[in-house]
């Protein structure tokens, strides 16, 4: 959903931050490790500035009921963080009400596999920049200029985007660039397969308990 009161363009196309990545200096996922960091240093700044103004919590699961990709080079990175561990597939706790009506979510989706029992997600320190942006301000841009958007729970259902300041929306295309320009050479440098990896296929196989065990 774009958002900005009454649906009118609040950010002129000129009056956005653009987020840069440096170079690489070791490591086959510094590229992308470098990209992170800058995401979230810029979501702890703007998460400090704007707390009560934004829903996101522990156990907030809105954004997480859906089937979620992410590039290789991401793939990579969960896989490699899990160590050749697997996920059991667990109950998550059903969304409220109130969730289900602003998100205009279907209550029988199936939710991000990488949930646990209580709602909470179990690869957070390497969770995709997709799940890293969601929440945050942010500038969309198309064809007729660029929109603020945000989560619906948050800012008063947009409302509230007017009054910030312009470093404080991530850029989110810039973000999509940057981040296929940095899979794309990680693709190239590892001889991997380009094609997104769904999320559950990372978890699949399942342990007793619910938590990481042996694959």
């Amino acid at each position: 959903m774009l958002v900005g009161g009454d649906g009118e363009r609040i950010l002129p196309e000129d009056k956005v931050t653009e987020l840069n990545v440096n170079q690489a200096t070791e490591g086959p996922f510094a590229d992308y490790l470098r990209l992170v960091g800058k995401v979230d240093q810029h979501a702890a700044e703007v998460t400090a500035a704007h707390a009560t103004s934004m829903a996101c919590a522990v156990a907030c699961t809105g954004c997480c009921h859906r089937e979620l990709s992410v590039f290789p080079v991401e793939a990579a990175v969960v896989r490699d963080w899990l160590g050749g561990r697997s996920l059991a597939a667990v109950p998550v706790p059903a969304l409220p009400p109130r969730v289900l009506q602003v998100l205009e979510l279907d209550p029988t989706t199936t939710p991000c596999a990488m949930l646990d029992g209580a709602g909470q997600c179990r690869i957070y320190p390497v969770r995709p920049l997709i799940c890293r942006s969601h929440g945050l301000p942010l500038a969309v841009v198309d064809e007729e200029g660029t929109y603020a958007d945000v989560c619906p729970l948050s800012f008063d259902g947009g409302e509230g985007l007017a009054e910030l300041e312009e470093d404080e929306f991530l850029v989110i295309d810039t973000l999509n660039v940057i981040l296929a320009a940095v899979n794309a050479a990680w693709v190239r440098s590892t001889g991997s397969a380009p094609e997104r990896v769904a999320l559950r296929t990372i978890a699949l196989v399942s342990s007793p308990d619910g938590s990481p065990g042996s694959g």
